[in-house]
């Protein structure tokens, strides 16, 4: 016949003591991580221990099995892979939109139209400045003011040439400093996956590993788009592009090569396979990219075409003309674009040889000036049909509305992203008041568990220290 220790009641009561002092330990935890990051609440689950006694073919004279008290089972971080997978994407899109309402900035900033400096008034003065010669051509202060308005809007096209390029030239230093930090965060990933896979060997949860596993993930989604499978072991497998990226405890890494097809920008490829580019990257990486190698482009190809109608349109007729020293055939303008054009030397050096007149032997002749100031109202096939002014106003105009549909969608973003933070907090995050009833229930427990083994201690000092004494 199976029979209980003298000291089962002992054994029982302190069983009871480590499980609530671990409830204990539990609640301290999540307290001291209530405000950290991207922390996940824990919770102890407790099962009764296995009764006493196990089955066997020797007989036990009880009616039924006598449990042993209470043991703890594991340690679980609350999840919900659904809420995690939408906070990644909404950090990814927002990231983008972030990337993108900045540059933008840094373009209106570049041509800031309520400045009495601004190209669209510069244009203006110029023209003005040859219908002012038409009228008294032969003025030497009507010909020195032309010569600096023009030399004004020349500077003018060069110096949004200049920052734009400077621009992309920011752009391409922060895709190698994203590249490097995608691979950090990817190495660091890598690590955590064998950390894990070591406690996971050792059948204990990982459950500050698998935080700082989510913490990595959701920074990494940041940069790029991702796609994570958590494995058996609570290792993530990550892929970018379609291409492994981290696996257990290894990763391959992106990298940068130099891409002459694209005036020496670089370009991001797979580091194992550098003639392979990565695309479809998203996040803050894809959005620098799509700024450097599309936005600031496409608005320097506009600007380069206002200074290119103008170089072409003013040229042609000031080289019909004829200035006040017999000059004739001359270019105003040299150049092609915004970032060559001046004016021409000969017209630097001496003011005479602005050709205003059409007829050489008529120095009061501002016919041909006349005409260039006539062009500010001109349509420009080149430019759509549309008038210098118009065409210009047309891209600012467009630049500011594209700005704004950029700011309202990061605005909406920003209100999803904060919706689903709420959503996590609630459900994944710590509460104080619940964790401090937890507390307050963990410590009564913990309080009658030691009750019950100084009943039985007492109890025991009774058995060994008074029987047999009667009578003595």
């Amino acid at each position: 016949m199976m029979t209980r220790s003298t000291f089962f009641g002992i054994e029982l009561g302190k069983r009871a003591i480590m499980a609530q002092r671990a409830g204990t330990d539990v609640v301290g935890h999540n307290l001291a991580n209530q405000s950290t990051e991207g922390y996940s609440r824990q919770s102890l689950y407790l099962v009764p221990s296995s009764p006493f006694a196990t089955p066997t073919t020797a007989p036990y004279n009880m009616a039924g099995q006598l449990g042993t008290g209470v043991m703890a089972e594991t340690i679980a971080r609350a999840q919900n892979e659904y809420i995690t997978n939408q906070i990644r994407g909404s950090t990814s899109r927002q990231a983008r939109l972030d990337v993108l309402a900045d540059t933008y900035s840094q373009l209106e900033g570049i041509v800031d139209v309520s400045s009495d400096a601004s190209l669209d008034q510069l244009l203006t003065d110029f023209f003005s400045a040859w219908h002012d010669l038409s009228l008294s051509p032969e003025e030497t202060a009507n010909r020195t003011a032309l010569r600096e308005a023009a030399s004004t809007l020349a500077s003018e096209f060069g110096r949004i040439d200049a920052a734009l390029t400077a621009i992309r030239e920011q752009l391409d230093g922060d895709i190698q400093l994203m590249v490097d930090t995608v691979n950090r965060i990817g190495a660091d990933l890598a690590a955590v996956n064998h950390e894990i896979q070591k406690v996971n060997a050792s059948d204990q949860v990982p459950n500050d590993l698998m935080d700082r596993r989510d913490a990595l993930l959701l920074e990494l989604s940041s940069y790029v788009s991702i796609t994570s499978l958590i494995q058996e072991d609570s290792s993530v497998f990550v892929t970018i592009g379609g291409r492994m990226f981290v696996q257990d405890d290894k990763f391959h890494g992106l990298a940068t090569s130099v891409d002459t097809a694209n005036s020496g920008y670089l370009r991001v490829v797979y580091a194992d396979r550098p003639h392979l580019e990565v695309t479809a990257i998203g996040g803050k990486l894809m959005a620098t990219l799509e700024a450097r190698d599309q936005v600031v482009p496409a608005f320097a190809d506009s600007i380069d075409d206002i200074a290119s109608v103008l170089i072409t349109e003013v040229n042609n007729l000031h080289r019909g003309g004829y200035g006040l020293n017999d000059t004739t055939g001359y270019d105003f303008f040299t150049g092609t674009d915004a970032g060559t054009i001046a004016v021409a030397t000969v017209i630097q050096n001496d003011h005479r040889a602005i050709q205003a007149a059409r007829d050489p032997s008529s120095p009061g002749d501002g016919r041909i000036a006349l005409a260039i100031a006539q062009l500010v109202g001109s349509q420009m096939m080149a430019l759509d049909g549309a008038t210098l002014p118009a065409f210009y106003r047309a891209v600012i105009s467009e630049l500011g509305a594209t700005a704004d549909g950029i700011e309202r969608a990061g605005q909406s973003e920003n209100q999803v992203a904060a919706q689903l933070g709420t959503m996590r907090e609630s459900q994944l995050g710590v509460n104080m008041d619940e964790e401090l009833i937890n507390l307050i229930r963990y410590e009564q427990g913990y309080a009658a568990a030691s009750r019950v083994i100084t009943t039985v201690d007492e109890t025991l000092d009774r058995l060994i220290n008074a029987t047999g004494l009667v009578g003595l």
